[in-house]
């Protein structure tokens, strides 16, 4: 049985309350943006739900690789993070690495790695003080590759995404 508290976290529950709030308001975009999250959060789910299943392939191994990830993208979010330092960083050949990634996080490492610099950009737009290029700078993007890559992740372009969160 899956536990929600631990799948989706109170900045998730604002987000949601906001893009509802947003879509009752009949604010431009906020019924994509309020669509994409719910997407995500389904997705969490079933990737929570299939990693919980116990018939599940995943070494012990190939999760520790993926906690090392993780690890590594947290010491240099601000970096722009390629396959091959991960790799080296690991001690892992890119085929492993992948394979890991497939089987853990059900997607390629390179998702891995602008799922997560996206998902922190996020949590980074909530605060009014930083503009769009310092937001871009903190997880390692030009200000221009940054907006291009939100607004594919998010479907709502990182200006549009903070006016929505007022």
């Amino acid at each position: 049985m899956l536990h929600l508290p631990s799948l989706l976290t109170c900045e998730d529950f604002d987000a949601l309350h906001h893009g509802y709030a947003a879509v009752q308001e009949r604010q431009e975009g906020s019924s994509a943006q309020l669509n994409a999250l719910l997407w995500l959060f389904l997705l969490r789910i079933l990737k929570a739900q299939h990693a919980a299943a116990p018939t599940c392939s995943v070494s012990i191994k190939e999760r520790a690789v993926i906690d090392k990830l993780f690890a590594y993208l947290d010491a240099h979010l601000s970096e722009s993070v390629r396959v091959e330092d991960l790799c080296a960083e690991l001690r892992v050949s890119q085929s492993y690495l992948y394979r890991c990634s497939r089987d853990v996080m059900n997607c390629s490492t390179n998702q891995i790695i602008v799922r997560y610099k996206m998902r922190h950009a996020q949590t980074l737009l909530k605060n009014p003080d930083l503009t769009i290029s310092e937001v871009a700078a903190a997880v390692g993007y030009d200000p221009y590759y940054f907006s291009s890559q939100f607004k594919k992740h998010f479907l709502l372009s990182p200006s549009v995404y903070r006016k929505s969160l007022r």
